[in-house]
């Protein structure tokens, strides 16, 4: 087993996210079932305490008419169907930009047909691992998210409050990244090496339970990325309202207020662009990311950092 060269793999991924900045399109479709990291987790969980799950109660019978009926199912039918179109296309892009990247990481060339035929073919496992990643991580978000608003109002201590919530959230965020980490990797073997999919969930889960110190530190290195990355956004966000103040600042001046509604669009544009333009470069980073250290996993093996500095020290 060698050292993890965790510098090497954000290089690589980098190299490639920026050399091939066609994978950016598979970043940016695949971001509707992308991977369920550090960086959203913890928001799930407080976003569970703000808010309390409450049935309403239905006053009388719904009086709707034929028109309205026939209308409603029409509308129904046709978000169901954006719904379904927009989840094959997500899950074929995350496929493709695995395939794409690992292409890329291998041989230093990119083949977008082979990548995407690679993806179609494996789609129904493709879907299935997401789905299952998607029902383990709902439910640990509910269950800790439930037990955090039992914390927080159960009237205790504040410290002893403290230390319960910060033993919650780190139990749960492990499971949650463990889940993510083991969903990748089953992703991985079943796009890149062509497991079937029972295959590639035991393969997936035996390689994370190998490799699970590598998994969590690489995991911490992308919520460095990812804190990074909003921090330029944060930035961003600010400049992109420049023309915008600029606008509503002639308006001002010479009472064509009309001018605050085309800042107002202006500004809510580029705002959606650059949302969508820091999506698709993080998530495709860190796909890229993860397939370098699959392919160092699957074919070397890696050891952990800690174990390594730990080794180093008791050698000493």
């Amino acid at each position: 087993m060698h050292n993890p060269t965790y510098r090497q793999a954000l290089s690589h991924a980098w190299h490639v996210v920026w050399q091939h900045k066609i994978l950016w399109v598979f970043g940016l479709l695949s971001l509707f079932i992308g991977q369920f990291g550090t960086n959203d987790f913890i928001g799930k969980i407080w976003m569970i305490t703000q808010k309390t799950l409450v049935f309403g109660k239905f006053h009388g019978a719904l009086n709707l008419g034929l028109t309205t009926s026939i209308a409603i199912i029409w509308i129904f039918a046709i978000c169901l169907a954006l719904f379904i179109l927009v989840l094959v296309i997500s899950v074929l892009s995350q496929g493709a930009l695995i395939v794409g990247s690992a292409e890329s990481l291998r041989n230093h060339h990119l083949n977008l047909k082979k990548a995407w035929h690679r993806a179609t073919t494996h789609f129904w496992a493709l879907l299935t691992i997401n789905i299952l990643r998607i029902l383990l991580t709902a439910i640990i978000v509910v269950i800790a998210g439930s037990l955090w608003t039992l914390i927080l109002f159960s009237g205790l201590p504040a410290f002893l409050n403290t230390i319960l919530s910060i033993i919650l959230l780190a139990v749960a965020l492990l499971v949650g990244l463990s889940i993510s980490s083991w969903s990748t990797y089953s992703l991985c073997y079943s796009v890149l090496d062509g497991k079937g999919l029972t295959s590639a969930i035991k393969r997936g889960w035996a390689l994370f339970h190998h490799h699970l110190l590598v998994s969590l530190e690489l995991n911490a290195l992308l919520l460095v990325v990812f804190i990074i990355l909003c921090a330029v956004f944060y930035g961003l966000f600010f400049l992109s309202s420049a023309p915008a103040l600029i606008l509503w600042f002639i308006a001002g001046i010479t009472g064509y207020f009309k001018l605050i509604t085309i800042g107002l669009i202006l500004w809510a544009g580029l705002l959606i662009l650059l949302i969508a333009f820091a999506g698709a470069l993080y998530n495709t980073f860190a796909i890229t990311a993860w397939t370098y250290l699959f392919l160092k996993m699957h074919n070397e093996g890696i050891v952990s950092r800690v174990i390594h500095y730990f080794n180093k020290l008791v050698k000493r």
